[in-house]
């Protein structure tokens, strides 16, 4: 969790550190070079990792891909919980990536509200 913060995450840099005290680790800085982010907001990120290259489509469990990868990830919550979608299409089917997404934010909004 630490690292995507690291990555995805420039608002919340000294929250990823605080998950790695003790640890005498830095979490990452920056994005990965070939990925692609949109942030939405300072807690919602899109991402897409290319095909073939290491990203935050490509981190554990994940593993690169002969696809591309395309994502949504939000921080929900005090302290922040990381809610994350990967999506992995064939060329055919990768217009439904949207669908997959927008679902997935509108779930997240539910959860949000629904917290005490």
């Amino acid at each position: 969790m630490a690292e995507f913060i690291g990555r995805a995450f420039p608002a919340y840099q000294d929250y990823a550190k605080e998950l790695l005290a003790g640890f005498d680790m830095k979490p990452a800085a920056g994005p990965y070079p070939d990925d692609i982010l949109s942030h939405k907001s300072k807690a919602m990120v899109e991402y897409r990792t290319p095909a073939g290259k290491d990203g935050l489509g490509a981190v554990a469990p994940l593993q690169k891909s002969e696809w591309p990868t395309e994502g949504l990830a939000i921080l929900l919550g005090k302290p922040p919980s990381l809610l994350q979608v990967a999506i992995r299409l064939p060329r055919d089917a990768r217009g439904l990536a949207s669908a997959i997404t927008g679902q997935f934010k509108r779930d997240a909004a539910r959860m949000s509200a629904a917290r005490p």
